[in-house]
């Protein structure tokens, strides 16, 4: 009886191992800076970026941090990593123009792409695909 009740929590200690080590992985593939390589509206087309708006970019550090730029205006603040929803929530108070809290669903994360979902300042559906700058 004791020695199935010693696998069975190493077995669980393992699963729970490997699920922090999956969240540490999604982690560190969000930690550099983001270009925007296209978006798709709520209507479903998909768009290149604008020229001027090139060279914006979004910056997730591993400290938690974040900045970017967008409309020209450099935004810094924090990120949050919610795996169980698969949710980036950031927070940022420098900037009255912008949210302070932008919540984005995470579609697809790997190496070479991320491709998060969220709500744009009309109050549509957005999906912003990214890549990482080089």
């Amino acid at each position: 009886m004791n020695r199935v009740v010693l696998i069975a929590f190493m077995m669980a200690l393992t699963i729970v191992t490997e699920a922090q080590n999956q969240t540490v992985l999604q982690e560190e593939l969000l930690c550099k800076t983001w270009l925007m390589e296209k978006y798709q509206e709520a209507d479903g087309k998909i768009y290149l970026p604008p020229a001027e708006i090139k060279n914006e970019y979004l910056k997730y550090n591993c400290d938690g941090t974040m900045e970017s730029i967008e409309g020209g205006l450099l935004l810094k603040g924090k990120w949050i990593l919610d795996e169980s929803k698969g949710t980036i929530t950031v927070t940022q108070n420098a900037n009255k123009d912008y949210p302070a809290k932008i919540v984005t669903r995470i579609i697809l994360l790997t190496e070479k792409e991320l491709v998060v979902e969220g709500i744009d300042a009309g109050g549509d559906r957005l999906i912003l695909y990214l890549r990482p700058k080089k």
